[in-house]
C-alpha cells in the first residue's frame, strides 16, 4: 500500500500526514490480526472435529471387528449344532433299525411258541387219552391202576414244572425287555436336548416299542426250545389175554 506524505514548511514531512499514516497501519494491522485469529480459531475448531470424527471412526471400526467376531462364532455354534443334529439323527435310525431287528425276531420266537404250545396241547389230549385207557384196565391189576396213576402223576408234575419254568422265563424275558426299553428312553432323551426338532421322531420309535411290552403274556417263546421233545411217553394198555 504506497501513501504520500506533504513536506513540511521547515523541511521533513507532514506531522499530522505521518500520524494518519501510523494510525492507517494499526488499524490495518489491528483488521489482520482479527482475520487471523478468526482463521485461527476455525483451523482449531476444524482440527478438533477432525480428530473427534477419527475417534469415532476408530470406535466404529472397532464395533465391526467385534461385530465380525461374534457372527464367526455364531457360524461355528451353528455347524456345531448341526453336526449334533445329524450325529442324534444318525444314532435314532441306528437304534429304529435294531428294535426292527429285535421285533422280527420276538414274531419268529412267538411263531416258534406258538408252534410248541399246539405240539403241548396235542401231548396233553394224548394224556387224556391215556388217562382213560387206564381207567378201562383198572378193573383187572390193581397194581397196574397204581402204576398207571403214578406215571399219570409224575407225567402231571413234570408238566407243572415245565409250565413253572415257562412263566419264570417269560417273566425274565420281559424284565429284560422292560430294561432295555428304560435304557434306550434314556438315551433318546439324552439326545433330543441337544436337537429339539428330534423328539418326534424319538417319539415315534418309542410308539413303535410299545407294542412289544403289550406282547408280553405271549412270551412263551422260549418253551419249545429248551422243553420241546421232553414229554413222557404215555403208558400202552396191557394185552387182552
Amino acid at each position: 500500500m504506497e501513501y504520500s506524505f506533504r513536506i513540511a514548511s521547515f523541511g521533513g514531512f507532514n506531522k499530522q500526514d505521518v500520524l494518519d499514516f501510523l494510525q492507517l497501519q494499526a488499524q490495518e494491522h489491528t483488521r489482520q490480526t482479527q482475520q487471523l485469529q478468526q482463521e485461527l480459531d476455525q483451523v482449531k475448531k476444524d482440527y478438533s472435529l477432525l480428530q473427534e470424527t477419527r475417534l469415532q471412526e476408530g470406535q466404529m471400526e472397532a464395533q465391526c471387528q467385534q461385530l465380525q467376531n461374534n457372527i464367526k462364532a455364531l457360524q461355528a455354534d451353528l455347524e456345531r449344532v448341526r453336526g449334533e443334529s445329524r450325529g442324534v439323527r444318525a444314532q435314532l435310525e441306528q437304534t429304529q433299525a435294531q428294535y426292527q431287528e429285535q421285533l422280527s425276531q420276538v414274531k419268529a420266537q412267538l411263531e416258534q411258541a406258538q408252534a410248541q404250545c399246539r405240539t403241548l396241547q396235542s401231548q396233553a389230549d394224548a394224556f387224556r387219552a391215556d388217562a382213560e385207557a387206564y381207567a378201562m384196565v383198572k378193573e383187572r391189576t390193581a397194581g397196574l391202576e397204581l402204576a398207571a396213576h403214578r406215571r399219570a402223576q409224575m407225567a402231571l408234575n413234570e408238566a407243572e414244572e415245565q409250565a413253572r419254568q415257562i412263566r419264570l422265563e417269560a417273566n425274565l424275558w420281559t424284565s429284560q425287555m422292560r430294561q432295555q426299553y428304560n435304557d434306550l428312553r434314556v438315551q433318546v432323551d439324552a439326545a433330543v436336548t441337544h436337537a429339539a426338532e428330534e423328539l418326534q421322531k424319538a417319539q415315534a420309535v418309542l410308539a413303535q416299542v410299545s407294542p412289544l411290552l403289550q406282547e408280553q403274556d405271549e412270551a412263551l417263546a422260549q418253551v419249545g426250545q429248551r422243553h420241546a421233545g421232553n414229554a413222557i411217553p404215555a403208558p400202552m394198555p396191557l394185552p387182552e389175554e
